[in-house]
Protein backbone atom coordinates (compact mmCIF):
# COMPACT_ATOMS: atom_id res chain seq x y z
CA UNK A 1 0.00 0.00 0.00
CA UNK A 2 1.29 3.82 -0.55
CA UNK A 3 0.88 5.87 2.38
CA UNK A 4 0.84 9.76 2.10
CA UNK A 5 1.24 12.60 4.96
CA UNK A 6 1.89 15.69 5.22
CA UNK A 7 4.35 17.18 7.39
CA UNK A 8 5.01 20.60 7.95
CA UNK A 9 8.19 22.39 8.73
CA UNK A 10 10.10 19.34 6.95
CA UNK A 11 10.44 16.26 7.02
CA UNK A 12 10.16 14.93 10.86
CA UNK A 13 10.73 11.67 10.23
CA UNK A 14 14.57 12.81 10.54
CA UNK A 15 14.22 15.61 11.96
CA UNK A 16 16.05 18.04 9.23
CA UNK A 17 13.20 19.64 6.65
CA UNK A 18 13.08 18.31 2.98
CA UNK A 19 14.89 20.86 0.63
CA UNK A 20 15.13 21.44 -3.25
CA UNK A 21 18.40 23.06 -2.81
CA UNK A 22 22.08 21.29 -3.33
CA UNK A 23 21.86 19.96 0.07
CA UNK A 24 20.83 16.59 0.79
CA UNK A 25 18.04 15.75 3.29
CA UNK A 26 19.16 12.84 6.36
CA UNK A 27 17.09 10.73 4.31
CA UNK A 28 18.73 10.89 0.83
CA UNK A 29 22.11 10.72 2.37
CA UNK A 30 20.50 7.10 4.43
CA UNK A 31 19.28 6.38 0.76
CA UNK A 32 23.20 7.08 -0.71
CA UNK A 33 25.77 7.08 1.65
CA UNK A 34 29.00 8.26 0.04
CA UNK A 35 32.14 6.74 0.60
CA UNK A 36 35.18 8.84 1.30
CA UNK A 37 36.12 10.84 -1.96
CA UNK A 38 39.59 9.18 -2.18
CA UNK A 39 38.01 5.31 -2.13
CA UNK A 40 34.87 6.49 -4.47
CA UNK A 41 36.61 7.31 -7.71
CA UNK A 42 34.08 10.25 -8.44
CA UNK A 43 35.35 13.57 -9.58
CA UNK A 44 36.00 16.28 -6.65
CA UNK A 45 34.31 19.26 -8.30
CA UNK A 46 35.76 22.24 -8.07
CA UNK A 47 34.22 26.14 -9.50
CA UNK A 48 36.03 27.77 -11.85
CA UNK A 49 33.45 30.38 -12.68
CA UNK A 50 29.83 31.96 -12.83
CA UNK A 51 27.65 32.70 -15.59
CA UNK A 52 24.07 33.89 -16.65
CA UNK A 53 22.26 31.44 -18.91
CA UNK A 54 18.35 31.10 -19.65
CA UNK A 55 15.94 29.28 -19.02
CA UNK A 56 12.89 29.54 -20.67
CA UNK A 57 11.95 33.31 -19.34
CA UNK A 58 14.36 33.51 -16.41
CA UNK A 59 17.56 33.82 -16.06
CA UNK A 60 19.95 32.07 -13.47
CA UNK A 61 23.43 31.76 -12.37
CA UNK A 62 24.88 28.98 -12.97
CA UNK A 63 28.71 27.92 -11.55
CA UNK A 64 31.03 26.48 -14.19
CA UNK A 65 32.47 23.31 -12.43
CA UNK A 66 35.54 21.36 -13.79
CA UNK A 67 35.90 17.94 -12.68
CA UNK A 68 39.11 15.28 -14.27
CA UNK A 69 37.93 13.98 -17.10
CA UNK A 70 37.79 10.29 -18.61
CA UNK A 71 41.81 8.52 -17.99
CA UNK A 72 42.89 7.49 -21.48
CA UNK A 73 42.61 3.76 -20.29
CA UNK A 74 38.45 4.12 -19.90
CA UNK A 75 36.51 3.94 -23.23
CA UNK A 76 33.14 6.12 -23.23
CA UNK A 77 30.38 4.69 -25.06
CA UNK A 78 28.48 7.64 -27.67
CA UNK A 79 24.62 6.86 -26.61
CA UNK A 80 21.32 7.74 -28.52
CA UNK A 81 19.22 9.95 -26.59
CA UNK A 82 15.74 7.84 -27.25
CA UNK A 83 13.44 9.49 -24.80
CA UNK A 84 12.92 12.29 -22.57
CA UNK A 85 10.24 13.68 -20.03
CA UNK A 86 9.74 15.46 -16.99
CA UNK A 87 9.28 13.48 -14.07
CA UNK A 88 9.01 16.28 -12.21
CA UNK A 89 9.14 20.09 -12.49
CA UNK A 90 12.97 20.00 -11.38
CA UNK A 91 13.63 16.10 -12.44
CA UNK A 92 14.46 15.36 -16.15
CA UNK A 93 14.26 11.42 -16.95
CA UNK A 94 16.80 10.16 -20.09
CA UNK A 95 16.48 7.20 -21.90
CA UNK A 96 19.75 6.25 -23.71
CA UNK A 97 20.33 3.12 -26.12
CA UNK A 98 23.54 1.94 -28.42
CA UNK A 99 23.53 3.61 -31.95
CA UNK A 100 23.05 0.22 -33.49
CA UNK A 101 20.39 -1.11 -31.19
CA UNK A 102 23.30 -3.68 -29.35
CA UNK A 103 23.11 -4.43 -25.82
CA UNK A 104 24.74 -2.05 -23.48
CA UNK A 105 27.16 -3.52 -20.91
CA UNK A 106 25.30 -4.60 -18.00
CA UNK A 107 24.81 -3.13 -14.59
CA UNK A 108 23.97 -3.96 -10.96
CA UNK A 109 21.36 -2.60 -8.73
CA UNK A 110 23.13 0.95 -7.63
CA UNK A 111 24.88 1.44 -10.28
CA UNK A 112 25.84 4.59 -11.86
CA UNK A 113 27.02 6.10 -14.99
CA UNK A 114 29.61 9.29 -16.16
CA UNK A 115 28.14 11.58 -18.47
CA UNK A 116 30.50 14.18 -20.29
CA UNK A 117 29.51 17.50 -20.31
CA UNK A 118 30.65 19.61 -23.58
CA UNK A 119 33.36 21.13 -21.78
CA UNK A 120 34.81 17.76 -21.24
CA UNK A 121 33.74 17.81 -17.27
CA UNK A 122 31.91 14.96 -15.96
CA UNK A 123 28.48 14.15 -13.73
CA UNK A 124 27.61 10.88 -11.74
CA UNK A 125 23.87 9.71 -12.18
CA UNK A 126 22.41 6.79 -11.22
CA UNK A 127 20.56 3.85 -13.55
CA UNK A 128 17.44 3.53 -12.40
CA UNK A 129 16.19 0.70 -15.20
CA UNK A 130 16.25 -2.76 -14.95
CA UNK A 131 19.49 -4.47 -14.96
CA UNK A 132 18.12 -7.35 -17.14
CA UNK A 133 16.79 -4.86 -19.53
CA UNK A 134 20.51 -4.10 -21.30
CA UNK A 135 18.49 -2.47 -24.41
CA UNK A 136 18.79 0.50 -22.60
CA UNK A 137 19.80 2.91 -19.86
CA UNK A 138 17.53 4.92 -17.95
CA UNK A 139 18.66 8.58 -15.84
CA UNK A 140 17.78 10.47 -13.70
CA UNK A 141 18.67 14.23 -13.47
CA UNK A 142 17.97 16.95 -11.15
CA UNK A 143 17.84 20.50 -12.60
CA UNK A 144 19.78 22.57 -9.88
CA UNK A 145 19.54 26.10 -9.23
CA UNK A 146 23.13 26.63 -10.23
CA UNK A 147 23.68 23.37 -12.59
CA UNK A 148 24.77 24.20 -15.67
CA UNK A 149 25.10 20.74 -17.31
CA UNK A 150 21.50 19.76 -15.11
CA UNK A 151 19.91 23.09 -17.18
CA UNK A 152 21.68 22.08 -20.32
CA UNK A 153 20.14 18.85 -20.03
CA UNK A 154 16.77 20.31 -19.41
CA UNK A 155 16.59 22.76 -21.91
CA UNK A 156 19.06 21.78 -24.70
CA UNK A 157 19.13 17.95 -25.08
CA UNK A 158 16.66 16.30 -27.36
CA UNK A 159 15.93 12.87 -28.53
CA UNK A 160 18.53 12.02 -31.70
CA UNK A 161 21.29 13.69 -29.63
CA UNK A 162 24.17 11.82 -28.46
CA UNK A 163 25.72 12.00 -25.32
CA UNK A 164 29.09 10.47 -24.11
CA UNK A 165 28.82 7.70 -21.54
CA UNK A 166 31.16 6.09 -19.50
CA UNK A 167 30.92 2.30 -18.33
CA UNK A 168 28.81 1.79 -15.58
CA UNK A 169 30.40 1.50 -12.00
CA UNK A 170 29.03 0.51 -8.86
CA UNK A 171 29.73 2.65 -4.91
CA UNK A 172 26.58 1.35 -3.56
CA UNK A 173 26.26 -2.14 -4.07
CA UNK A 174 22.41 -3.93 -3.15
CA UNK A 175 23.22 -6.32 -0.14
CA UNK A 176 21.46 -9.79 0.49
CA UNK A 177 18.90 -9.47 3.08
CA UNK A 178 15.72 -11.10 4.46
CA UNK A 179 13.81 -8.02 4.23
CA UNK A 180 14.76 -4.02 3.11
CA UNK A 181 14.28 -0.57 4.71
CA UNK A 182 15.01 1.44 1.74
CA UNK A 183 15.26 5.43 2.94
CA UNK A 184 15.06 8.18 0.05
CA UNK A 185 14.41 12.31 -0.54
CA UNK A 186 13.49 13.52 -4.06
CA UNK A 187 16.25 12.30 -6.51
CA UNK A 188 18.02 10.01 -4.20
CA UNK A 189 15.15 7.36 -5.09
CA UNK A 190 17.17 6.52 -8.77
CA UNK A 191 19.33 3.81 -7.24
CA UNK A 192 16.87 2.24 -4.98
CA UNK A 193 14.45 1.36 -7.91
CA UNK A 194 16.89 -1.17 -9.39
CA UNK A 195 17.23 -2.58 -5.63
CA UNK A 196 13.52 -2.71 -5.18
CA UNK A 197 12.86 -4.57 -8.03
CA UNK A 198 15.08 -7.49 -7.49
CA UNK A 199 13.93 -7.49 -3.92
CA UNK A 200 10.41 -8.79 -5.99
CA UNK A 201 12.19 -11.15 -8.03
CA UNK A 202 13.98 -12.73 -4.45
CA UNK A 203 10.72 -12.70 -3.01
CA UNK A 204 12.21 -10.22 0.05
CA UNK A 205 9.54 -7.80 1.50
CA UNK A 206 10.52 -4.10 1.73
CA UNK A 207 9.17 -0.47 2.79
CA UNK A 208 10.13 2.28 1.35
CA UNK A 209 10.32 6.00 3.47
CA UNK A 210 10.51 8.52 0.75
CA UNK A 211 10.58 12.15 1.92
CA UNK A 212 10.13 14.87 -0.65
CA UNK A 213 8.95 18.37 -0.45
CA UNK A 214 5.86 18.49 -2.60
CA UNK A 215 3.33 15.72 -2.37
CA UNK A 216 2.82 16.35 -5.80
CA UNK A 217 5.48 15.88 -8.76
CA UNK A 218 7.06 13.28 -6.96
CA UNK A 219 9.97 12.20 -8.63
CA UNK A 220 9.24 8.50 -10.62
CA UNK A 221 6.31 7.63 -8.43
CA UNK A 222 4.36 5.67 -10.93
CA UNK A 223 7.88 3.77 -11.00
CA UNK A 224 7.69 2.91 -7.90
CA UNK A 225 4.11 2.23 -7.24
CA UNK A 226 4.40 -0.50 -9.73
CA UNK A 227 6.23 -2.57 -7.25
CA UNK A 228 5.48 -4.80 -4.54
CA UNK A 229 5.99 -3.36 -1.37
CA UNK A 230 5.20 -0.68 1.42
CA UNK A 231 5.61 2.94 0.12
CA UNK A 232 5.75 5.33 2.81
CA UNK A 233 5.51 9.01 1.62
CA UNK A 234 6.59 12.01 3.52
CA UNK A 235 6.03 15.31 2.32
CA UNK A 236 6.92 19.12 4.19
CA UNK A 237 4.28 21.23 2.11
Amino acid sequence: GILMEQLSGGCQWFGSPATTSGERCAGCALSNPSPPLAQSGAPILSVRSTIAIKNGDETVEAVRMSSPRLPDNEKAMSLVVCAKKFEAPDVVALELKSKDGTDLPPFDPGAHVDVHAPDGSMRQYSLYGDPEDRSRYLLGVRVTKHGMFSHHIASAVRPGDVLKVGMPRNNFPFKAANRYIFVAGGIGITPLIPMMRAANRDHRPWTLLYCNRHKDGIPFFREVSTLVGKICIFCSE
